[in-house]
This record gives C-alpha cells, sequence and structure tokens, in this order.
C-alpha cells in the first residue's frame, strides 16, 4: 500500500511540474517586419545539388505561391522592397545512401540585410526527377503556409534549417534523388 501511494504522488508530482512546464513555456517573437512589411523581393538563391534546374523550380514555386498569397507585392528590386527572400533547394549529405533535400526560406531585411529568419521544408523522396520537381513545388507550398501561420502570430515548427551542408567528394555523372530515413 506504501509503495502505490509514493507512485501515485511521485505520478502527481511529474505530471504537475510537466503541465507547469508547457504552460510557462513562452512562443518567440516573430519578427515584426514579417507582419509590417508590404513588399518583398524574391531571390534565387540556387541550390548545392547537382541539378541547377532544381533552384528555378522552387523559385518559380515560391513566386507563385506568394503571389497567389497576395500578402505582400513582389518588388522586382531589391531597392522597392521591405523584406528579401532568398530562396534555395539544399541537401544535407549523410553518406553515400543518406541525403536529405529541403527547400530554404531566408528572410532578410531589405535595407540593413539583417537575418531575421530561416525556415525549411523537407522535400520528399523520389526515384524520378519529375517527382522530384513536383515535390519541391510541394515544399515551396508548405513555406508559404508556414508564413502565413507566422503572419498570423501563431506558432510553427518548421524544419531545422541546413546551415552548411556538405558536398559529395564526387559529383554522379547523372542526377539521382534518394533520399533515406
Amino acid at each position: 500500500m506504501r509503495k502505490q501511494l509514493i507512485t501515485l504522488v511521485a505520478s502527481i508530482a511529474l505530471l504537475s511540474a510537466a503541465s507547469l512546464q508547457a504552460q510557462t513555456a513562452p512562443i518567440p517573437p516573430v519578427p515584426a517586419q514579417l507582419t509590417t512589411a508590404k513588399a518583398i523581393f524574391l531571390a534565387n538563391a540556387g541550390s548545392n545539388v547537382g541539378n541547377t534546374q532544381f533552384a528555378t523550380v522552387a523559385y518559380n514555386g515560391m513566386y507563385q505561391n506568394l503571389d497567389v498569397w497576395n500578402h505582400y507585392h513582389l518588388a522586382s528590386a531589391p531597392a522597392d522592397a521591405d523584406l528579401s527572400f532568398e530562396v534555395s533547394v539544399v541537401s544535407l549529405y549523410e553518406g553515400q545512401y543518406n541525403t536529405t533535400y529541403f527547400v530554404q526560406l531566408v528572410i532578410r531585411d531589405a535595407r540593413t540585410q539583417a537575418l531575421l529568419l530561416t525556415i525549411s521544408e523537407n522535400i520528399g523522396a523520389a526515384g524520378k526527377e519529375k517527382t522530384f520537381e513536383k515535390n519541391i513545388a510541394d515544399s515551396t507550398a508548405k513555406l508559404v503556409a508556414d508564413l502565413k501561420t507566422l503572419t498570423s502570430n501563431q506558432a510553427v515548427t518548421p524544419q531545422p534549417a541546413i546551415a552548411a551542408p556538405k558536398s559529395p567528394a564526387t559529383t554522379p555523372a547523372k542526377t539521382r534523388i534518394q533520399q533515406n530515413n
């Protein structure tokens, strides 16, 4: 009986501590520029993946999704923008058969070039190049959905950003898209 009482008290204490921690954990503030900006400049920041077409697919997908959302004016020059959005396709090389791909969006203040936010979305695995391009387009739609959430001052949990992806020592003659989880 005593063991059961100690177990019950310990369980209640743990649950109370977890509940208290969840209630007191603050949500980080969204950079004010995201909600006050009127115009953005979208830049194609390229790719560290062997095929440069992937960066173009990501850029076109971001442009189309941002245009449909119509939250920001898409400026044709950085000088006309409040924010600079840099979209790229990056890979995290983790070995011969284990590479993870992301569409990454870096957001900077256009005037100061201060880094405000970096968010990424995983690109789904694909065996064919066309499927991979479709998955890139899907990831750009998810990034815009993340932006919608952020600008509405809600919490968002995007994929972790890739700071400095490693490149394979050799580049294969034919591009093959593969991901192992």
